[in-house]
């Protein structure tokens, strides 16, 4: 990491120390914005992304005529502060960013992303869920119809405790080391997008990531 001026860098360079690989940091967002953030994701499902580099404020392309001007401000800035730590904690002068209105179950189970490094915000609806690794069996039976029946089965199977199951609310950062960071095969951050579909739900997320599988190479110039 390339620790920066920011008092979020500490709590989520957590998530990459030896015995970890969830940082959760709670950012309470106002409820106003909460609710134009919503309207924004229930207008249509949508999905944006583009290539940022840390100090980068350009990221128009983004958002589009759902967003006003002072929400598109507010989360130009938010966006580009998230880059700019994302990137520290990487290691890496750029990465992906995108920015998705979700109205579906598109990743119900509990599972660990094949990636070195990713950090989600989610801006309106039901936030990222998480368990920590004392909560989770790593070794479990897979059907791989991706039914409901299969998917619950699997969740059951991999979750020691459900009561252990956390919820980041709206405006926290959540950094998952993956399955590709250095040394971190087999123990992944376990986490899922929350089911939303039966209850009409919509989600405004960010994502980030990392652009390649080698923490130590850098992407050129955009």
């Amino acid at each position: 990491p390339e620790p920066i001026d920011d008092p979020l860098f500490e709590p989520l360079a957590s998530a990459l120390w030896p015995d970890g690989n969830i940082a959760h940091v709670a950012r309470p967002l106002d409820a106003a914005l909460v609710a134009r953030c919503e309207a924004v994701a229930r207008a249509r499902a949508s999905r944006r992304e583009l290539v940022c580099a840390r100090g980068d404020r350009a990221l128009e392309a983004l958002f589009d005529e759902r967003f006003d001007g002072e929400l598109r401000e507010f989360l130009r800035a938010d966006i580009a502060r998230c880059v700019a730590l994302f990137c520290a904690l990487a290691g890496q002068s750029h990465c992906k960013v995108t920015l998705a209105s979700v109205w579906t179950d598109s990743c119900r189970r509990f599972h660990a992303d094949y990636v070195a490094l990713r950090m989600l915000c989610t801006y309106a609806g039901p936030g990222t869920e998480f368990v920590r690794d004392a909560f989770v069996r790593r070794h479990v039976e897979l059907d791989t119809s991706r039914s409901i029946e299969a998917i619950a089965a699997a969740n059951a199977q991999t979750l020691i405790d459900p009561d252990r199951v956390q919820r980041a609310a709206p405006g926290d950062l959540l950094a998952l080391k993956g399955e590709r960071w250095p040394g971190n095969g087999g123990r992944g951050a376990v986490h899922r997008s929350p089911p939303i579909e039966q209850r009409a739900e919509r989600r405004l997320v960010l994502t980030l990531d990392v652009l390649n599988p080698s923490l130590g190479e850098r992407p050129p110039l955009a």
